[in-house]
């Protein structure tokens, strides 16, 4: 669970980094299909940035000594008594996962509410299009599905069921959904909104402009907005409402503007994506590193951390028994965690290290890419390593030296 909001959260970093962008760059741009896309690639790489290792893809390609696999099992070493402690992460788990199901509820209802709708009669049933009227003063669609209100003057019927044509030729429910998608598992996230909002804004935006192209009398048609504005409540929240009060000056600001988009603005784009890819390059970076529990092996390894290390020496650290002594001492004093052995986790840690020149194991990491899923096996194979005596120092043409080497640890449960 420790995992997936370290995720959630990195990834509504960089939903909030996009959204920015998209606020002072491209917002009051006219150029709709390119707007769109920006939108909707903020979204899926958002969400697809922070499953990407490619740090740790190329750590994996080094040609580091791998020492034999060590299998930890719950019976080779005595657990400690288990007491229940409600950690800080448990409650953040908690109040995360709760608005996941709260949100989850709000868009499930709403979704079935416009669903509970194409049980309605279609008035034309040799087009692919399911047009129903309702006893409102409002119009929405919904993939192809477009709803009248009998309240809607009849003049403004033709401006209004085109507009609602476009949206559903150009699939924009699909944006919608993808948008909830990114609401509940972003429901703490301002920038989320916004970018509903943005999205939603821009949709509205273009279906205006290719109905003022259409007609030709951007005048009548700002008077049917207008219009419309007026009538009631909207149905539904999750379909594609022709009149909603809160964006209707800047639709009318929109179909009335003659500025020519600034085509160079989307090029900024891909610095903003550098910076995301930089950015979880450096969490990678540093949630592969773990805090030496020595200081002055700590102070050591910072002040030499410039130093070459080499991945084969002449000679190769030793530690003190040679591998049956390393697989005594890993058994003895690695601990299953409690919570990974009752919930039937295992898998293979990767931790890899460096002996330095006295001998002490320095820079203990996790290689992500082929670690085990459990956050507690992989600390639990980190905090073992940590513990370890010291080796006997690899050596280079007679100079004691940096040597990386990398320990598999296998958890499994009898």
């Amino acid at each position: 669970m420790t995992n997936a909001i370290l995720y959630a959260l990195e990834a509504n970093l960089y939903l909030s980094l996009f959204a920015i962008f998209y606020y002072f760059a491209l917002r009051k741009e006219k150029n709709y299909l390119a707007n769109r896309a920006v939108l909707l690639s903020a979204i899926f790489l958002a969400w697809i940035i922070p499953g990407i290792s490619y740090f740790d893809a190329v750590s994996g390609l080094l040609p580091t000594v791998r020492l034999e696999s060590i299998t930890i099992s719950p019976s080779a070493v005595t657990d400690a008594p288990t007491i229940l402690n409600f950690s800080l992460p448990d409650a953040i788990a908690v109040i995360y996962s709760l608005g996941i199901l709260v949100a989850s509820t709000i868009f499930i209802k709403r979704l079935l509410g416009i669903l509970s709708f194409l049980k309605w009669k279609s008035l034309d049933s040799e087009s692919a299009l399911r047009l129903i009227e309702t006893d409102s003063a409002e119009a929405w669609s919904f993939f192809n599905l477009i709803a009248l209100g009998k309240k809607i003057p009849t003049e403004n019927k033709k401006w209004i069921l085109e507009h609602e044509k476009v949206h559903v030729a150009e699939r924009h429910s699909f944006d919608k959904l993808l948008v909830q998608l990114a609401k509940i598992l972003g429901w703490f996230n301002p920038a989320v909104y916004y970018l509903e909002f943005a999205l939603e804004e821009n949709h509205e935006f273009r279906a205006d402009e290719v109905v003022c192209k259409r007609f030709s009398n951007t005048i009548t048609y700002s008077r049917v907005l207008v219009s419309q504005s007026l009538g009631g409540v909207p149905i539904n929240l999750l379909g594609n409402q022709f009149s909603k009060k809160s964006i209707l000056k800047s639709r009318i600001q929109m179909i009335n503007q003659t500025k020519q988009t600034g085509k160079m603005k989307y090029l900024f784009s891909i610095p903003v994506l550098a910076v995301a890819l930089l950015l979880h390059g450096c969490t990678k970076e540093e949630s592969n590193r773990t805090v030496d529990s020595d200081p002055k092996r700590s102070s050591e390894t910072a002040q030499n951390q410039s130093e070459e290390v080499l991945q084969v020496a002449e000679k190769m650290p030793e530690f003190e028994g040679g591998m049956e002594g390393l697989i005594a001492f890993m058994s003895e004093n690695t601990v299953y965690p409690k919570s990974a052995s009752t919930s039937n986790e295992t898998g293979k840690v990767m931790v890899s290290f460096v002996i330095d020149e006295t001998g002490n194991v320095t820079d203990p990491r996790v290689i992500e890419s082929q670690s085990a899923e459990s956050a507690g096996l992989r600390n639990a194979a980190l905090e073992t390593v940590g513990k370890m005596p010291a080796w006997t120092p690899g050596e280079q043409s007679g100079k004691k030296v940096k040597v990386r080497m990398t320990l598999p640890i296998q958890f499994a449960l009898e």
